[in-house]
């Protein structure tokens, strides 16, 4: 078991596992800790939308 563990280690390949493995563990980590705010933003472009006569938020003009 204990050469097993030593030749994955040396293995690139193994090597490369546990960077996809990681790369991956953050990627979910930041979209759950953005996951409120991503939700109220998709809610609110939503709720833009449904409140505009045609369907589409109106553009106003800067004064």
């Amino acid at each position: 078991m204990k050469e097993l563990l030593i030749n994955f280690f040396k293995d690139e390949d193994g090597l490369e596992t546990v960077e996809m493995v990681i790369i991956l563990v953050v990627i979910v980590g930041l979209a759950f800790s953005f996951r409120k705010s991503l939700t109220k933003w998709y809610n609110d472009q939503i709720a833009q939308i449904n409140n505009t006569d045609k369907g589409l938020p109106s553009v106003t003009e800067a004064k």
